[in-house]
């Protein structure tokens, strides 16, 4: 199904009114667009001036530990007894 897969599974979960309980943790970094937009380019631009060819596609090293750890004191924890769909993305580390 390649990338189809995603909106299929999606539009079985709205129709079958699907829902989860979860925990979910964040830590709010840059509040604004025009923040993130100027950090997300200045860090694409540091990325390309380092590219290292031996480690593209490799998994970097775990940032905030597991979901053993404590949450950090600068992070919320977000509770919902009912969660239909929760979408994180990940943006390329090589754009």
């Amino acid at each position: 199904m390649g990338g189809a897969r995603f909106t299929v599974g999606f539009l079985q979960r709205i129709i079958n009114e699907v829902t989860y309980p979860a925990d979910i943790a964040i830590k709010v970094v840059m509040e604004d667009k025009p923040s993130i937009r100027e950090h997300y380019h200045r860090e694409v631009n540091k990325q390309k001036d380092s590219r290292d060819e031996s480690t593209m596609g490799a998994l970097p090293a775990l940032k905030y530990g597991t979901e053993q750890d404590p949450l950090p004191e600068d992070w919320h924890m977000l509770s919902y007894p009912k969660l239909g769909n929760f979408y994180a993305g990940n943006v390329s580390q090589y754009v």
